[in-house]
């Protein structure tokens, strides 16, 4: 009995396989940023090619344009020629005017897509644009988005920024208490760095603090 409990796991991923859409026809989407301006929602995903297992991955940044959350998600996949596959999805940059929404409906919308993984990393622009911050010069040749992914995961050890992914800022939310996202801005040098806090009161942004990030509320 105890066997067969053990490959249970294999056997539904064996099963699901059946169902899975085929890799060839996906786009992985590595990060994304969403921006707003006076008519919509802006969308931008960076999608990561790799056209040889001996190549070097490539960035390429889509745009969807639209009223409403969902709307931006139709419009920037109408737009590309396979599906984008959002499970690799590393961190979601927002601009200040999208933080001033009420998050939780972006929350809710996210966790209804099952490709969203609950480990996302949540940050907002600061003094620019979240789409710039996403396509911003990364070191090394890294793709920006997986350099953004570093930034927010060791923000909490350098004391800079805080470690604040997905489903612990959801939870706040949900909770009904003030929360705080990391900010980042981008350096004299074009790169992407931490820049204080952003807080959250009643489930939107109010304002940025500076100082040691670390001391924000983060649990």
């Amino acid at each position: 009995m105890k066997k067969r409990l053990i490959f249970l796991p294999l056997l539904l991923l064996l099963c699901a396989c059946g169902n899975a859409r085929e890799t060839n026809l996906l786009s992985p989407v590595s990060a994304l940023a969403f921006d707003a301006n006076e008519a919509n929602l802006v969308l931008t995903v960076e999608t990561a090619w790799q056209d040889s297992t001996e190549g070097s991955a490539t960035p390429q940044y889509l745009t969807g344009k639209a009223r409403t959350i969902p709307q931006c998600f139709t419009a920037i996949a109408s737009g590309v020629g396979s599906d984008l596959y959002f499970s690799h999805a590393q961190v979601l940059i927002l601009d200040t005017q999208v933080a001033q929404h009420n998050m939780l409906d972006l929350c809710k919308f996210l966790c209804s897509d099952s490709e969203i993984r609950l480990g996302i990393r949540f940050a907002v622009a600061h003094n620019t644009s979240a789409a710039q911050i996403l396509q911003a010069w990364a070191p090394n040749g890294d793709i920006p988005g997986f350099a953004l992914e570093r930034i927010l995961a060791q923000g909490k050890v350098r004391h800079n920024a805080i470690d604040m992914p997905f489903f612990r800022f959801y939870n706040q939310l949900l909770s009904g208490a003030d929360a705080n996202l990391p900010a980042i801005t981008l350096g004299p040098d074009g790169q992407a760095i931490p820049d204080g806090t952003a807080r959250f009161a009643g489930g939107k942004f109010i304002g940025f603090t500076e100082g040691d990030p670390t001391n924000a509320v983060s649990t």
